[in-house]
């Protein structure tokens, strides 16, 4: 399946609930497939603007399986478990639109950790942007990464910005990769070209696809 846009969902919750909320998103995950959603991640956000936070993260063909989504979510049982008796507080909703940046996914192993990039082009264009988020993906592939996705948000915050969505393995992964990027020169040109909003690394809970 092809997807073209993705959401992002973050949310604050007791952390004596957190446990049993991820557990519960699993059962709100699988509604959401079963409503349109190709792909839904979620987990912990470790490091960042929310750590303790939980992230819920969906992938569509198609805004109309978004829509169906928020149609859905009103009298969902799952979901008013979640706002209700677990106390999970919304803090922010993104939908954003993919753009296309060739990646083989790694197949093998669920991945354990999501690493989330959030920029403004500063003096790039998109074009260019995005031409160096591809050159620069073999440094990815190449130290574990096992998907690498790249989406502008629509609506949310913040507005416009660029979010670049990678999951890997483990955090040695992470290390192995910017160790390398730094001597990699189209991500260099990269960093120098945008303005770095805030990045985050989320301890993975479940992937239903």
């Amino acid at each position: 399946m092809s997807f073209n846009f993705v959401s992002l969902t973050a949310a604050s919750c007791p952390a004596t609930n957190r446990q049993a909320v991820l557990e519960n998103m699993h059962e709100f995950a699988q509604d959401c497939r079963a409503h349109g959603a190709g792909r839904v991640l979620f987990g912990s956000v470790v490091t960042g603007r929310y750590p303790g936070h939980v992230i819920f993260i969906q992938f569509f063909e198609g805004l109309e399986n978004f829509q169906s989504i928020v149609e859905m979510m009103p009298t969902n049982a799952n979901y008013a478990k979640l706002i209700g008796e677990q106390g999970l507080e919304v803090v922010v909703r993104n939908l954003m639109q993919i753009k296309d940046i060739p990646f083989e996914p790694a197949s093998g192993l669920q991945p354990e950790y999501l690493a989330l990039t959030f920029a403004h082009l500063k003096s790039l264009d998109e074009t260019t942007f995005l031409q160096h988020v591809k050159d620069s993906s073999s440094v990815f592939k190449n130290n574990g990464a096992q998907t690498y996705r790249m989406a502008r948000i629509l609506s949310g915050n913040p507005v416009g910005a660029y979010v670049l969505g990678v999951t890997y393995p483990n955090m040695a992964a992470i290390e192995k990769t910017y160790n390398d990027l730094a001597g990699h020169e189209p991500f260099q040109h990269l960093s120098q070209g945008i303005d770095v909003e805030m990045r985050s690394i989320t301890k993975i809970a479940g992937i239903l696809a």
